[in-house]
């Protein structure tokens, strides 16, 4: 007797990859010309206002702990992490796919500004804000980018829903609140972390792509990254 894996099915993957790659730059080029025509103004000003009204210390001091979680401070660490796991070749289907999604978001997420110039709000808190456009947020791209790579390669190769379901809950709650938190402190603009979010979405789903295809530098054929922890399961 054998169990089956109970993951995914793989003939569908292709297709949801494909439909949130196009819902992505759908989105953010329709919160683009929102944002530059003004139309989304008032979101951004009740945001704004909402957080003003219920904020509290130990909140401002929680997102200002969570916020550095989708910073570039994160990159080095990250970069020698996958620089190390790629020397394993089991493990270079995640290795690969996050550094190529996290490094390409960087690069994106500067062309995206350099675009779209857009002026920063007003700091709520005191933390300095950079010189560069406030539009996309690069925190919320990178960290969709990376924490969204991750758990689509993690849930795809647990075997039982309900641990899947425990990844992707885990993985929204954290880009989310790092998000939020740009927003909270004042760094961003509502839809400019919007607008990373839907950014993020259509990479990764590009980067996903890519790797099934096996299109991604060290990842070998298609068929190779579904080899990744698949042990024989023993007949009884």
């Amino acid at each position: 007797m054998t169990t089956d894996r109970c993951a995914p099915d793989d003939r569908r993957r292709p297709f949801v990859l494909i439909t949130l790659l196009l819902a992505g730059a759908a989105g953010f080029a329709w919160i683009a010309t929102e944002v530059f025509t003004s139309a989304a103004s008032g979101l951004d000003e009740r945001v704004g206002s909402l957080i003003q009204r219920y904020s509290t210390p130990p909140m401002t001091s929680a997102m200002k702990a969570i916020t550095v979680l989708g910073s570039a401070g994160v990159a080095p660490a990250l970069v020698l992490l996958a620089l190390a796991a790629i020397r394993r070749p089991a493990w270079r289907v995640f290795a690969v796919p996050v550094l190529v999604a996290s490094s390409g978001a960087g690069l994106l997420d500067q062309l995206l500004k350099h675009l779209l110039p857009r002026a920063r709000p007003m700091p709520l808190f005191g933390i300095p804000p950079s010189g560069l456009s406030s539009f996309p947020s690069g925190h919320a791209l990178f960290a969709l980018s990376l924490y969204g790579t991750l758990a689509w390669l993690v849930a795809a190769r647990l075997t039982c829903a309900r641990g899947r379901a425990c990844v992707w809950a885990g993985a929204t709650v954290l880009v989310l609140a790092i998000g939020l938190s740009r927003v909270y402190l004042g760094l961003h603009h509502a839809t400019d972390v919007i607008a990373g979010f839907a950014a993020g979405i259509g990479w990764v789903s590009a980067v996903l792509i890519a790797a099934d295809r096996g299109w991604l530098p060290g990842m070998g054929t298609p068929a190779a990254a579904d080899d990744f922890d698949r042990t024989p399961v023993p007949r009884q």
